[in-house]
């Protein structure tokens, strides 16, 4: 595979999630099957954290940041060792 073909795959895995998010419109706004999925994935929780460290500190919405770390931490634990096993094979 190269470093290009790994681009693109991670780009067609990213931006579903992205558009189906709270980033660019309300979830409120979408069909009722889309709004479960925009409110409990990663991007919304990370988006939701952050947004909340802009307004008003970790004490203005805590269940967000600690939900977007949950998900940042989760992620990484169960596709680090994958991604290690990966570039053991290829060195």
């Amino acid at each position: 595979m190269t470093p290009a073909t790994v681009s693109s795959l991670g780009l067609a895995v990213l931006l579903p999630p992205t558009f189906a998010s709270n980033i660019f419109v309300q979830p409120r706004t979408m069909p009722g099957w889309l709004q479960a999925f925009a409110k409990h994935q990663p991007v919304t929780q990370v988006v939701n954290g952050a947004r909340s460290l802009m307004v008003g500190g970790v004490l203005h919405d805590s269940a967000s940041v600690v939900q977007a770390l949950l998900w940042c931490a989760g992620m990484l634990v169960i596709l680090a060792p994958f991604a290690v096993r990966k570039y053991r094979k290829v060195a």
